[in-house]
């Protein structure tokens, strides 16, 4: 008899585990906005899979202009299709995109603002995080993707996102900045002197710091405006952001994600709440989780790091902004 009941233990106990893992992970508030946007025009960077994705399905069937923003042609282009048939709706559209490359986020540009009138949201939810590599721009990749390229897409989309305006800018960050150890070294952003000092999750948490502190100086430029930016945590989610976890860890990680992480459509929730529901004029520059407003550790308000982390973004993008206009150097 204890046999049995030892067997079954070691049978269930982490079945349990799992469950309540899997519970707790999933656990999701759902945006409860109804808002129409026909006539509005929305940029998705990162949106031919994943959070993203989900994101655009959702815009497309409210009515929205739809601009796939990405890397891959094939990829987003099959997603363009999907989004097609399932909101019933032709105006979901492909532009290529690459964030690692300041070239292609100023040829981007470039090609939009010949081609829109218009741009209502901008979701910034393109991610990397995997081994330390070089852009072509001589960046490290998870700072290049998850914020510099995001940095001056943003700035560079904001005359249209004025002239649009009431509109929003929604960074996708993550709580992995959330730790006290996760700090910005602007003497070291690309891990050149310390390569081995460089995690997965390290770069990859003091990249979305970056982005904390970008939103919150980015409410300050656009005061008055009426364009919110905010940031928001879209919680774990079955994504492709563990693709690149090499190694038996990557392989668990991966598992972990598929069997207890969010869906897509769960995982977009919290960026539709902060993109579509009324009242978030009140909270711009703010970190937005569970369709929540979350307070912040101080490491995360240091305003002296927030400017200094703006001047070093603006030279090494090569701009100059002023009155909340971007020039190029």
């Amino acid at each position: 008899m204890m046999w049995h009941w030892l067997f079954l233990t070691v049978i269930f106990s982490p079945l349990l585990v799992l469950f309540v893992l899997r519970f707790y992970l999933r656990k999701t508030r759902w945006c409860t906005s109804k808002r129409r946007l026909d006539g509005r025009t929305a940029v998705i960077t990162g949106s031919s899979g994943g959070t993203g994705k989900a994101i655009a399905l959702d815009l497309a069937k409210r009515g929205c202009k739809v601009i796939l923003a990405c890397r891959n042609p094939i990829k987003a282009q099959a997603a363009v299709n999907e989004i097609r048939k399932l909101s019933s709706s032709s105006n979901v559209h492909f532009m290529k995109l690459d964030l690692a490359s300041l070239r292609s986020v100023r040829y981007f540009v470039k090609e939009f603002e010949s081609l829109e009138d218009r741009l209502d949201l901008l979701i910034n939810n393109a991610g990397y995080l995997g081994p330390r590599s070089i852009t072509e721009d001589g960046f490290e990749r998870s700072l290049a993707v998850n914020y510099l390229g995001h940095f001056l897409l943003t700035n560079l989309l904001l005359p249209k996102l004025k002239a649009s305006a009431p509109s929003r800018i929604i960074n996708v960050s993550s709580d992995a900045f959330l730790k006290n150890s996760c700090t910005l070294d602007l003497e070291d952003p690309h891990y050149e002197k310390n390569p081995e000092s460089y995690t997965y999750y390290g770069a990859y948490g003091r990249s979305k710091l970056a982005v904390m502190l970008f939103t919150a100086e980015l409410a300050k430029t656009l005061d008055g405006t009426r364009v919110i930016p905010l940031s928001v945590h879209t919680g774990p989610v079955k994504s492709d952001l563990l693709r690149s976890w090499p190694g038996f860890g990557g392989f668990l990680l991966r598992l972990v994600a598929f069997l207890c992480f969010r869906s897509t459509t769960e995982g977009a929730q919290t960026p539709l709440h902060a993109a579509l529901s009324d009242g978030m004029d009140d909270f711009t520059g703010c970190f937005i989780v569970d369709c929540q407003v979350h307070e912040l550790p101080a490491h995360v308000k240091d305003k002296q790091m927030a400017q200094k982390l703006w001047a070093w973004s603006e030279a090494v993008c090569d701009i100059k902004i002023e009155n909340g206009t971007a020039t190029y150097a």
